[in-house]
């Protein structure tokens, strides 16, 4: 079974770059840059133009980066980029309707089998059979990166950073392991153990620091 990623169109007009989720750290949603979009115009041209394969649902927000270079768009082209829940990243033209599946497919990444869906922690089973990918990825454009954290089948999450030229691991993967002390105990993170929170928080990228 496949899912698939709805575009919607208003404007020709040059769109900005949304490299976070909500498009700042602040988290304000807010497109400073918007100077078209009204009632009106809303009304009578937006809607959906076309759709994107995905190998599962979309839980993580879609990234967008205008003019990105690539191995298949050495030029630069806009690109829309997001990730599935079975844990696979994928980035495609954005302004191009697809005549079949993939032919607008910039690159895709798998990151390994993601972690078996099930009622022990998801009683209402919103995202089985999977639980790949679910936070929204961020993008570092001055190194051309991609941070993006997987959920993968041994029941660890891992960091993977990803070349925005060809979605190649370019660092990692990284497990994500730590602990934190609550009322004077130590309750550790570990990697491998059962997990009983789905990692939804977007990665955040402050000054170099992730």
């Amino acid at each position: 079974m496949r899912s698939l990623l709805f575009l919607v169109y208003c404007f020709a007009a040059l769109a900005a770059d949304n490299l976070t989720q909500r498009g700042d750290n602040q988290r304000t949603a807010v497109n400073q840059a918007e100077t078209q979009l009204t009632q009106q115009s809303v009304h009578t041209r937006f809607g959906k133009l076309w759709t994107l394969f995905s190998d599962a649902k979309i839980m993580a927000q879609p990234l967008y980066v205008s003019a990105m270079k690539s191995d298949t768009c050495p030029a630069g082209c806009n690109t829309v980029i997001f990730a599935s829940i079975k844990g696979t990243v994928y980035a495609y033209k954005a302004d191009q309707k697809p005549a079949t599946d993939n032919d607008t497919l910039v690159w895709a990444k798998y990151l390994g089998d993601p972690c078996d869906g099930g009622d022990d922690i998801d009683a209402w089973a919103t995202d089985d059979p999977w639980w790949g990918i679910l936070g929204t990825p961020v993008i570092d454009p001055a190194n051309r990166l991609l941070y993006v954290v997987a959920w993968n089948k041994d029941n660890n999450f891992r960091l993977y950073t990803l070349d925005l030229q060809n979605g190649q691991v370019k660092k990692g993967a990284v497990l994500v392991q730590g602990s934190v002390n609550v009322n004077g105990k130590t309750i550790p993170f570990m990697a491998g153990t059962v997990q009983t929170r789905k990692q939804r928080t977007a990665l955040l990228l402050d000054h170099g620091l992730l």
